[in-house]
């Protein structure tokens, strides 16, 4: 298994969107339904060899739309923070900005 130290990466965005060759916004504005259309149709629709992977990042990209939570919140999620509640799913998630 491969680990990726990106302490470095985050560091060298973080100082470039401090000196302005990167807008301080970047990777902070909402997915429109349009560009959720297409991301979802290319996860599931197209031809893939494999289908595993296909129905992962569907159901990934769709419950971050759901939720509307950042991609690093969704990626953390465990089967022990769903649940159900008369007829819908909840996702708790064990921490918070706070």
């Amino acid at each position: 298994m491969c680990s990726y130290n990106i302490t470095g990466y985050k560091r060298t965005i973080a100082i470039e969107k401090q000196n302005g060759s990167i807008d301080p916004t970047e990777g902070k504005h909402p997915i429109p339904l349009e560009g959720f259309k297409f991301i979802a149709s290319k996860a599931m629709l197209e031809p893939v060899s494999d289908f595993g992977a296909a129905i992962t990042a569907h159901l990934f990209v769709t419950l971050q739309w759901n939720l509307m939570a950042r991609s690093d919140s969704v990626s953390n999620i465990m089967f022990a923070h769903l649940g159900w509640d008369q007829d819908f799913l909840t996702v708790r998630f064990p921490t918070h900005k706070g």
